[in-house]
């Protein structure tokens, strides 16, 4: 019997070491990259859900699906892939799976229901998606968003609901770590394909910048979005880190930063721009490692002088280019931003609908008409109800995010931040799969963390007491 015993403390031992090894993460990083290279994306996108329904099956805790998960939406190298009938039934059967380990999982480790912090705020959001064009909207139209309707609001209230109550990493796991290893290889992920597809391009690099980048996923502002997100998680894996190691990670994120400035996405440059001196701020005050920070910069500084001084016709046509294109005017968005307004005054109360299809742009079926961004889109489709849902929304992530001061948690809401200023002028809040979703998932572990540590709020709690 205690060999039995012993056995079994051995494999779930070994499962624990496979689960919550960044090598697992570099893995399923590698599968998603290898299927999108080679247009497999179906196949991968089944494989990483295989995967995570074998995870749902033989561990409680919800971390280590989620880069399973997560990372499927990057396999997809074409954005017609449903399209292919074969690519329809690799994908129905991944889903298939996914679902039957879901039904596994809660008959294997009954839930015990609790509430949670985003519980009440997601289903204001959920029933503002519904309300949206009440009286105004056409019934087909509203059918046709559905979709959205759905995945942006009741979807994404289960799985944070499901997340919640689900994520309970072994106690000698650095979760926190394995969650910014998550966003690492989702950097790396991004960063590969963007630059694989501009390879593909057989362009001059010059006329490169500003092309039409299209991944399959997503275009380049859908690049430039993710990078924002993914690049600060790189500072906190070299607060963590060696010295040499930390110079590694602080090299990567600079480098990522340069790209997406390289492919200059107006509102990526923004975002990005002020993120990252934020989060090189905080690290050079509040960080380990600031000798390699500080190598770091004065690398990346040598790089850029030494191609200013050696490429100078190349440099003053990228200078030229960028000031040609900040000249040309604001894509449109300020016609998009004076329609959302225009609606807003005309249907005040539930807006015009998440269906509705404007004149801007052609919209194909069951697709938004996007105003590009967060605050005009909620005005013009949902109106004052939208309004007062998705503020309490942010309320309420934000008491999550900045009740713990503690470094991951800072590093984590800069992430976030950075993404939720990016889609003040994009479609990100707007875009279920993957933007929505990770954030999500970010929020969910926050707010889980804050649970494990003793947060800025509680310390205040406690000061109240004594003094009473």
């Amino acid at each position: 019997m205690n060999l039995a015993i012993s056995k079994k403390l051995s494999l779930s031992e070994i499962k624990t070491k496979i689960l919550y090894s960044p090598l697992f993460i570099l893995f399923l990083a590698f599968i998603t990259l290898l299927s999108w290279t080679t247009q497999q994306s179906a196949i991968g996108i089944s494989i990483l859900l295989i995967i995570g329904c074998i995870i749902l099956m033989i561990n409680e805790d919800i971390l280590p699906m989620m880069p399973c998960l997560m990372y499927s939406i990057f396999c997809t190298a074409k954005s017609d892939i449903l399209d292919n009938s074969q690519n329809m039934a690799i994908m129905v059967f991944g889903c298939i799976l996914l679902v039957a380990g879901l039904i596994s999982h809660f008959i294997l480790y009954p839930p015990k229901f609790k509430h949670f912090k985003l519980t009440i705020p997601l289903t204001l959001v959920t029933i503002a998606l519904f309300v949206g064009g009440l009286g105004n909207i056409e019934f087909e139209k509203y059918l046709n968003s559905m979709t959205f309707i759905l995945s942006l609001g009741l979807l994404m209230l289960v799985l944070y609901y499901f997340i919640c109550l689900y994520l309970k990493p072994p106690k000698n796991i650095d979760a926190k770590r394995y969650v910014v290893f998550i966003l690492f290889f989702l950097g790396l992920i991004v960063f590969g394909e963007m630059f694989i597809t501009i390879i593909r391009l057989d362009e001059p690099l010059i006329d490169i910048m500003r092309a039409i980048l299209d991944v399959g996923w997503g275009n380049r502002n859908g690049l430039a979005m993710m990078l924002v997100l993914t690049t600060p998680s790189f500072f906190y894996l070299a607060f963590t880190a060696n010295k040499i190691s930390a110079y590694f990670y602080y090299m990567t994120s600079f480098i990522l930063y340069l790209s997406m400035v390289f492919i200059f996405s107006r509102a990526g440059v923004l975002a990005g721009t002020i993120f990252m001196f934020i989060t090189v701020v905080y690290s050079f005050i509040k960080g380990n490692n600031r000798s390699s920070l500080i190598y770091a910069i004065a690398t990346i500084m040598i790089i850029v002088s030494i191609v200013m001084i050696t490429q100078t016709d190349f440099v003053i046509k990228i200078l030229e280019k960028i000031k040609d294109f900040l000249n040309s005017g604001s894509s449109g968005r300020n016609h998009l931003y004076k329609e959302a307004l225009e609606l807003f005054i005309k249907y005040p109360i539930f807006g015009a609908g998440i269906g509705y299809i404007g004149n801007m742009f052609n919209v194909p079926p069951h697709c938004m008409y996007w105003f590009h961004s967060t605050l005009f889109q909620v005005i013009a489709n949902m109106g004052i109800v939208g309004i007062i849902a998705y503020s309490i929304c942010y309320i309420a992530r934000g008491v999550i995010m900045f009740s713990n001061l503690k470094k991951f948690n800072i590093i984590i809401s800069l992430s976030i931040m950075a993404f939720e200023f990016h889609s003040m002028f994009d479609v990100g809040t707007f875009n279920p799969f993957p933007y929505v979703f990770i954030i999500i998932f970010l929020t969910a572990f926050l707010e889980y963390n804050n649970k494990q540590e003793e947060t800025f709020i509680d310390l205040v709690d406690l000061q109240d007491l004594k003094a009473k």
